[in-house]
């Protein structure tokens, strides 16, 4: 069985989505004030995390592969520990059980990526010139 990872560009696009639902969740589920604090903030550090993984006109990003690497490993470990509080300060389940699942699908996300640019294409000579 071959796994096939998605590029890194991908990621970047699919983290914004995460983001955004994140964001959106607490106000589309009704969050308690505390979760959804804490869920909008989390939505809008991990907006700041997809945008500098989009790379330039050259090709190369802001960030380095391997520390966009460990803010996605410590997302997933915020996800699930704000979902936890949730559960047990807030006794909020419906965050809780968003704030997993988030945490989840960004685990997926970054267990699913080739964290490598890809090499650029070689330019074919035009034959205008």
């Amino acid at each position: 069985m071959t796994v096939r990872l998605i590029p890194y560009s991908l990621h970047a696009a699919l983290e914004l989505l995460i983001a955004i639902v994140t964001m959106a969740a607490p106000f589309v589920l009704g969050f308690s004030v505390g979760p959804a604090v804490a869920t909008v903030a989390l939505g809008a550090l991990l907006v700041g995390l997809a945008l500098s993984g989009a790379p330039d006109e050259r090709g190369s990003v802001s960030l380095p592969l391997g520390a966009h690497r460990t803010y996605d490993e410590a997302f997933v470990v915020g996800f699930l520990a704000a979902g936890a509080a949730a559960a047990l300060l807030a006794g909020d389940t419906v965050a809780a059980l968003a704030l997993a699942g988030l945490g989840i699908a960004e685990l997926a996300l970054g267990l699913t990526t080739r964290y490598s640019l890809a090499p650029p294409r070689p330019r074919l000579p035009s034959p205008l010139t």
